[in-house]
């Protein structure tokens, strides 16, 4: 039979060439023949593209585009395609229009190179946003599975707030049982969309049945922490209440599993005011961070540790700390951002002169505040920096104790959420801790402000610090 086929391949049509390339790709033996007509398919293909292409036959040209881009066929062949299915405009229903962005969740969408698959990807956005109850809640998982796949892979192009909106109101309005929507749920966690709509359907369920946390996997239940932590969503008190107790029965809270990330965990607890001292005692141990920090690029981990100490010595007890050489080495990896010194020259422009500002300020606690000013009275004080200091430490500014110490921090859009300027959880608690000790807090969106037109971004640097000031009674008389 192969060898017939072998024989013929030049006088198969479209549709046979993708069939018999689907029954193939079934059979996993290492038979050469199979292996070369695996080749040859393809090829085949391109050849009876020109002829064969029907622009009028939408089935035909949805199959074609899956099997192109699922096979990496030139990307002339993708565009022909591409370029019929646009005439559908109108007639796309969504099943369809789930196919084509599977198809194109396989293939280079960039606007500048190809214009013409963006636009056919926003289509199908727009038809599954109107019509996204036609799908299954599988076909509906999958699509957003792969549509995170490629925001994650960098590719902007895919990211669709209307679309994301809808497949959250999937799940609350078929009432999606708890885990199933859990998994909707951290697909948005993990590009950073936030539907507090969702999160709170999600509360909801879970509070209800007295075992939904205190039972689950490990999985579920730091998905579910992260999920709260990420969205900086805090439930109402009595629903809170139950999932804190909830929380705290799971004995999973028990394990000496060092490979769950109990930091990670231990943090994002933290940024919802909830406190787990057997899981804190554990963390805190030497033994335990002797083991947790002896992997690679361990960044990460220590600057996790390091606001993990700060917030629960500022609101929860003084009676955990990290070891001093751990300490001491956290607080030497908070990093420094290329475009502070952007920020600098535009709220100088502002204030009236560098003088009144100190970049790259190295807290007693380790944070680095990108940018410190001081006022008092409202007005901006002249700082004394040390020069050729990559870090300047915040003690060698000489600050006046009856001054008040501003900290604008500089956040890149991972930090906040993708549809909104909502901070994440854990930078939120970042800020928190800051003013706990003593200091004004100023988040900045980096990546908004940076696109910002240029004579806005004295202005809106210098509105951010005005309105933070004010929270705590300080009028900023600086023009």
């Amino acid at each position: 039979m192969l060898q017939l086929i072998r024989h013929n391949i030049n006088s198969l049509n479209i549709r046979q060439i993708m069939f018999l390339d689907f029954i193939l790709s079934r059979y996993d033996s290492k038979n050469h023949l199979i292996d070369a007509l695996k080749l040859a398919l393809p090829l085949a293909f391109q050849i009876r593209l020109p002829l064969e292409l029907d622009n009028e036959d939408l089935p035909l040209l949805r199959d074609m585009l899956a099997y192109s881009c699922n096979t990496d066929l030139p990307e002339r062949c993708i565009n022909n395609i591409v370029t019929g299915l646009l005439l559908h405009d109108q007639t796309i229903d969504a099943q369809n229009a789930k196919s084509i962005i599977w198809s194109l969740c396989q293939v280079n969408c960039t606007d500048e190179v190809f214009p013409t698959r963006v636009q056919l990807l926003h289509i199908c956005f727009e038809i599954l946003t109107q019509r996204i109850n036609e799908l299954s809640y599988d076909e509906l998982l999958r699509t957003a599975a792969k549509i995170k796949g490629r925001i994650l892979e960098k590719h902007p192009e895919f990211y669709n707030e209307q679309l994301m909106d809808a497949v959250a109101n999937y799940v609350v309005e078929n009432k999606i049982e708890f885990e199933k929507g859990l998994l909707v749920a951290r697909i948005l966690s993990r590009i950073a969309h936030t539907h507090l709509g969702l999160v709170e359907y999600l509360c909801e369920k879970a509070a209800a049945c007295p075992t939904t946390l205190s039972n689950a996997r490990p999985n579920i239940l730091f998905s579910f922490v992260n999920c709260l932590s990420n969205n900086n969503y805090t439930p109402s008190p009595e629903a809170w209440s139950e999932l804190r107790k909830q929380i705290s029965l799971n004995p999973v809270l028990n394990s000496t599993n060092s490979t769950l990330p109990w930091p990670k965990f231990c943090l994002e607890l933290a940024s919802l005011n909830h406190y787990e001292d057997k899981v804190l005692n554990r963390v805190f141990s030497k033994e335990f961070l002797e083991e947790h920090l002896s992997r690679n690029n361990n960044n990460l981990d220590y600057l996790q540790l390091l606001t993990l100490h700060e917030a629960v010595k500022c609101f929860h007890t003084k009676e955990y700390s990290l070891p001093p050489e751990t300490l001491a080495v956290a607080k030497t990896k908070y990093p420094t951002h290329s475009s502070t010194d952007q920020l600098l020259q535009y709220l100088a422009t502002a204030l009236g002169g560098k003088e009144y500002i100190a970049k790259n300020v190295l807290l007693p606690n380790g944070i680095i505040a990108d940018i410190v000013i001081c006022l008092k009275g409202g007005y901006p004080i002249s700082l004394t920096v040390p020069e050729d200091l990559e870090r300047v430490p915040y003690e060698q500014l000489n600050i006046p104790q009856s001054c008040v110490t501003v900290c604008v921090m500089n956040f890149n859009q991972g930090c906040f959420s993708m549809n909104s300027n909502r901070l994440r959880g854990t930078f939120r608690l970042l800020l928190d801790v800051l003013e706990k000790q003593g200091l004004v807090a100023v988040p900045l969106n980096s990546a908004e402000w940076a696109a910002a037109p240029a004579h806005e971004r004295s202005p809106l640097l210098l509105r951010e610090v005005a309105h933070k000031a004010a929270e705590i009674g300080v009028k900023l008389a600086a023009t």
